[in-house]
């Protein structure tokens, strides 16, 4: 079967990317060139593919995520316990995907944000270790404000 434009009724392109505006407050030069591209080609694409009914969308944790780079090649198991678990990025994904794709395309959302718009309260579930403070990600804006009840750093 050859697939056109014609018979696609929606779809969606899913990138980890910080947006344009991220702040890069303790990374290289190298890995802010790479979001920049990133962002520019999922502005382009949305763009491009809308009418198509391809939504390409980008979502990017406040926090750090308990993943083997945190544990093996950044923090160690202690900073594990200051991480959120993988579960909040596909909780965020799995909502995006059921938003219309000819309508929400071309965002560039922060988990928790999104997820509190989409109606979540409970932020404390994603936490590996409750009583520990959440580590901040690198490329979240400086002027994005966590949801009510959520505190990082």
């Amino acid at each position: 079967m050859v697939i056109t434009s014609a018979t696609i009724t929606t779809g969606y392109a899913h990138a980890t990317s910080a947006s344009l505006g991220c702040d890069a407050r303790s990374a290289d030069q190298t890995a802010s060139a790479h979001h920049a591209e990133k962002a520019t080609c999922m502005l382009g694409m949305a763009d491009e593919f809308r009418d198509d009914g391809i939504a390409f969308n980008a979502l990017w944790p406040r926090t750090g995520i308990a993943t083997a780079a945190i544990k093996f090649a950044l923090a160690g198991d202690e900073g594990m316990r200051h991480c959120r678990t993988p579960e909040i990025m596909a909780d965020a994904a799995y909502a995006i995907f059921n938003k219309p794709s000819r309508e929400f395309t071309g965002q560039f959302l922060i988990d928790d944000s999104f997820l509190y718009g989409e109606g979540l309260r409970d932020f404390d579930q994603y936490r590996v270790d409750p009583t520990a403070s959440l580590m901040p990600d690198f490329f979240v804006p400086a002027n994005s404000v966590p949801p009510p009840g959520v505190k990082v750093g």
